[in-house]
Order: C-alpha cells, then sequence, then structure tokens
C-alpha cells in the first residue's frame, strides 16, 4: 500500500494508482507464489511484479515512462 500511495503522492505522476490497481497487484503477488510453490507472497515478488502491473495503471507527468517511475518508487519506498 506505500508503493501504491507514492504513485499518487509523486510529482513525475499526473493519475497515481487506483485501489483497483493495489487490488491487482496483490492478486498477482498470490499467483506468482502459487505457481512459485508458496502459500505467501514475499516483498521480492512485489518488486517483481510492480513495474509490470502498475505501469499501465498510472498517468505519467511530462512523458516519462511508467516502469521507470515505478522501479524508482521501489528504490524510495520501504518494503516491509
Amino acid at each position: 500500500l506505500n508503493l501504491v500511495r507514492a504513485t499518487r503522492e509523486s510529482e513525475e505522476i499526473t493519475l497515481g494508482v487506483s485501489p483497483r490497481g493495489a487490488i491487482s497487484l496483490h492478486r498477482a503477488t498470490q499467483a506468482l507464489a502459487f505457481l512459485l510453490g508458496r502459500d505467501y507472497g514475499t516483498p521480492d515478488d512485489v518488486k517483481y511484479l510492480a513495474p509490470h502491473v502498475l505501469s499501465h495503471r498510472l498517468i505519467p507527468a511530462g512523458g516519462r515512462r511508467s516502469k521507470t517511475i515505478i522501479e524508482q518508487l521501489l528504490r524510495t519506498v520501504a518494503i516491509p
């Protein structure tokens, strides 16, 4: 949720990720964990999936690439 909140507060993003985007990231994390034979998702799963899942769920400002912005936020936002 901190990552999703950061997309809404970033000056590089015109429109941040919605609650449905957060749910999509959560479900994608669950699916990846299942495919890897685990009953739980890990922070590394979230870091791996976030650029792919969230990049089309926001509108970047100034012509920047969505994936680049998400990758930058992943480096600055603390993920437990």
